[in-house]
């Protein structure tokens, strides 16, 4: 742990490692990432691309059969001008034909001539009817019409309009939907001189018409199933609600009833206009595109769907990315091998001078320096830390020669010190002894005691009695100098 106030400090090798990490791997990773993202987008735009194809496939397929339909019930119509008095068993004829849900004829005016009308029908509301009145004018017209309740009465009686309502689960409860989506076609009766006489009309049922939305389906996709899972489905809306699907639910059912989400509704049904996206049908993601469909007056009725499998493409663009990821990891991985490879070659040498260094600064002069092979500018570095290193013993070595020569000096003159210091202590020792006698001497004759001397005489011995004091006073100045230099003053 670093002491309070140290700056933090990482090595060299712990940096380049970073860094040259980070310079291998951000390229792997920028290259990765756009590379699934490039690729998952395609795939994805591919993919639905295709569902927007698939849906404009099925609306062909849709517009044709109808057409055709239409095209048969036309040719068909010949066989009424020829049975005038007995219509009734050639629209039953032509209905089981055809596969009709309803075949009805009425006169120009709308009056019932034939057909499944009920008794109570007096007259066809054919001003409501755009198809009705464009075949007064003479010509044959057909499309997909929305008839509520009333008028499936009117046109099929009480089996018809009980036969199409709509329920999302129990039947006990109110229907989703009571109207239904038929295919309607319109063809005139003319008489010779070109007056419209009658019209025959009706159509096919696309309330719970599986055939349809399977054979729409089979025109789209070969393939039925992927993993157990449908790979396409094709549904048919009354407005918000499946009429027709081979969308299963859970339990194996049609999903007949359910509702299009509220992403979808207002776009396709209000505003008219296509809707593409994901869905989560039942248990499995599908590509959605939703086309609306309108009625000969251009109304927006319902809808149609087509559902492409999300998890083929899924799994394609799992397999592009894992086909695309493995070279990149591959030169990642190699990308990285190379940066250790170049930290190493520089951080050993570096390592190698840290560590001598450290044994020179802790007086280690004989392990020898080995640097691997490297760089040229880390070689001339070895190289002059060598010299260095060489130099440095060199002075060293001299410096410890000089410092034992100064040491075996420092000991002769210590040594010289001594033995003046006790010659001096043995001299100024033994001239204190005869400067006191003599002293005393003096002191003996100055006062009398062995006769009285003469003046001048007497002041001859005071001045040899002073000199004898300043000399005991110097001898006792080199005793204590020589005490000193022993130890014991």
């Amino acid at each position: 742990m670093a002491a309070p106030g140290a700056s933090f400090s990482v090595s060299i090798r712990t940096v380049l490692v970073a860094w040259m990490l980070a310079a291998a791997l951000a390229p792997a990773v920028l290259i990765g990432a756009i590379g699934v993202y490039s690729i998952n987008k395609s795939v994805r735009s591919e993919a639905q691309s295709r569902v927007n194809q698939d849906l404009e496939i099925v609306m062909t397929s849709y517009r044709d059969q109808l057409a055709r339909l239409a095209y048969s019930l036309e040719i068909a119509s010949s066989r009424i001008r020829q049975a005038a008095d007995s219509p009734a068993e050639i629209l039953a004829t032509l209905r089981r034909e055809l596969d009709l849900t309803v075949l009805n004829l009425c006169d120009a005016d709308g009056r019932p001539m034939a057909g499944s009308h009920p008794d109570t029908v007096q007259r066809i509301p054919l001003g409501h009817d755009p198809l009705l009145r464009k075949a007064l004018e003479g010509r044959s017209a057909w499309g997909t019409v929305l008839l509520d309740p009333d008028r499936l009465l009117m046109e099929g009686g009480p089996a018809l309009q009980n036969a199409v309502p709509i329920y999302n689960g129990d039947k006990s409860e109110e229907p989703v939907s009571r109207g239904a989506l038929l295919w309607w076609i319109a063809c005139p009766i003319v008489e010779t001189n070109g007056r419209v006489k009658a019209l025959l009309y009706g159509g096919r049922l696309l309330n719970f018409n599986y055939e349809l939305v399977d054979k729409l389906r089979n025109a789209v996709f070969s393939e039925m199933d992927y993993k157990g899972k449908p790979r396409g489905t094709v549904t048919i809306f009354k407005n918000e609600v499946r009429v027709a699907t081979n969308v299963l639910a859970r339990d194996g059912a049609r999903a007949i009833g359910t509702k299009v989400s509220e992403a979808v509704r207002p776009i396709v049904l209000e505003q008219g206009m296509n809707y593409t996206g994901e869905a989560l049908v039942v248990d499995a993601w599908y590509l959605s595109a939703y086309s609306p469909l309108r009625d000969p007056s251009g109304k927006t009725i319902g809808m149609i769907y087509v559902g492409l499998l999300r998890e083929p493409y899924d799994d394609m663009r799992d397999g592009f990315i894992a086909r695309f990821l493995v070279p990149v990891g591959v030169v990642g991985l190699l990308a990285v091998w190379a940066a250790l490879y170049v930290v190493n070659r520089i951080t050993r040498p570096v390592l190698a001078l840290n560590r001598s260094a450290s044994q020179l600064a802790s007086g280690d002069w004989d392990h020898p320096l080995t640097v691997p092979h490297t760089y040229r500018e880390l070689e001339n570095l070895a190289g002059a830390y060598a010299d260095m290193r060489t130099a440095i013993q060199k002075r060293d070595h001299e410096l410890r020669a000089r410092y034992e020569e100064l040491s075996l000096t420092n000991e002769k003159l210590a040594l010289s010190n001594r033995n003046y210091m006790q010659t001096l202590g043995f001299v100024t020792h033994e001239l204190k002894a005869p400067l006191a006698a003599i002293q005393m001497l003096i002191t003996t004759m100055v006062d009398g005691y062995l006769g009285k001397v003469s003046p001048q005489v007497s002041d001859f011995f005071v001045r040899i009695q002073r000199n004898c004091e300043e000399l005991q006073d110097m001898v006792r100045d080199y005793l204590d100098l020589s005490r000193l230099e022993r130890g014991e003053l």
